[in-house]
């Protein structure tokens, strides 16, 4: 049996998604298992049976100590009693790490490999990465990538156009509209959500240009961000929190635009092949969009600062210039 652990975020698990399904074709489907967050499982079995997910409270490694200790514990004995033949782990943070000492000869640790990557910083790598690793295929054969790729994208054709997920239609416009998801809270425990959020004068001036085409827009994130978005932004229809996975990927599928900061919406989006509009900071480009999709991105060139992401932020910034300085003209000519 073989156990992917890799819990952090919707992002993270899509661009985790070739490797899985590469894994599934060596080992079989039934063999191949995934640890993530309890948050996260809603999502994660739309593509992964759920028999085959193990999911813990992950949160609790930021907590009190013997919340950690019994967290760290509880997934250690877990290892020991299953017969795991294999661990991929993808994890730079220590805390992660200390859960898998009683199986260290099992674990493939990719969080300490090398790969080819731009301004390279250590632990961090794209979803082409992790399939490299993986797989062992590099160089020119990793156009192999898109089709394990085209997997994940399939399973969400399959969903977007099934008359299971029928709950969301009552929202959806019937005028073109615009998706947006201004990333206003961030995820708990994430210290780069602040700075990977665009200003709020910046995300009105792009709903605004949208209305003015003709537009109607959509806003949509975790239930976290509806109080701010209800007072922050204006003209809008706020479905933050009311959107089930399966509500949120036949909503975008069905748009003419999705606008989004690096953040798992912008993941979904390439999903569904809808054009995307995706607005970098302190985050490299080259590491969250895979190749072949449907997303434009929009990033301030001439930052010495910037790319700083490497999961805690390499440097201190009060003051979002990769952000703020970006030309929001760009896209909102872009929305036509």
């Amino acid at each position: 049996m073989i156990l992917i652990v890799k819990y952090a975020g919707i992002g993270d698990i899509i661009m985790t998604l070739p490797s899985y399904y590469y894994l599934t074709e060596q080992h079989g489907s039934e063999n191949v298992f995934w640890c993530c967050d309890s948050s996260l499982v809603n999502f994660l079995k739309i593509f992964v049976p759920e028999r085959n997910i193990i999911s813990h409270n992950f949160k609790k490694l930021h907590g009190r100590l013997h919340e950690k200790i019994l967290l760290i514990l509880s997934i250690n004995f877990l290892i020991l009693k299953s017969k795991w033949k294999k661990i991929y782990f993808f994890h730079a943070d220590f805390r992660y790490k200390i859960m898998y000492l009683f199986a260290q000869q099992k674990v493939e640790d990719y969080s300490i490999k090398f790969a080819q990557r731009q301004n390279f910083i250590h632990g961090r790598y794209s979803g082409i990465n992790f399939f490299s690793m993986v797989s062992g295929i590099d160089g020119p054969e990793l156009k192999s990538f898109d089709d394990y790729f085209l997997k994940a994208k399939l399973v969400i054709s399959k969903l977007t156009n099934s008359n299971t997920y029928k709950s969301i239609d009552q929202f959806i416009p019937k005028q073109p509209y615009v998706v947006i998801c201004p990333s206003l809270s961030g995820n708990i425990g994430d210290q780069s959500a602040a700075l990977r959020r665009l200003p709020i004068s910046q995300w009105q001036e792009i709903i605004s240009s949208a209305l003015v085409k003709d537009y109607q827009v959509i806003a949509v994130g975790s239930k976290d961000e509806t109080e701010i978005i209800d007072f922050k932004l204006k003209n809008l229809t706020n479905l933050c929190g009311k959107t089930s996975f399966e509500d949120l990927f036949r909503l975008i599928n069905s748009a003419k635009y999705v606008v989004a900061t690096d953040n798992g919406i912008m993941h979904c989006a390439y999903l569904t092949n809808t054009e995307t509009f995706a607005i970098f900071g302190p985050t490299p480009v080259t590491e969250r969009i895979p190749p072949n999709c449907n997303v434009k991105s929009y990033k301030k060139v001439g930052l010495n600062c910037a790319p700083c992401f490497d999961g805690r932020l390499t440097f201190t910034c009060h003051n979002q210039e990769c952000l703020k300085s970006i030309d929001i003209s760009m896209i909102t000519k872009d929305i036509k």
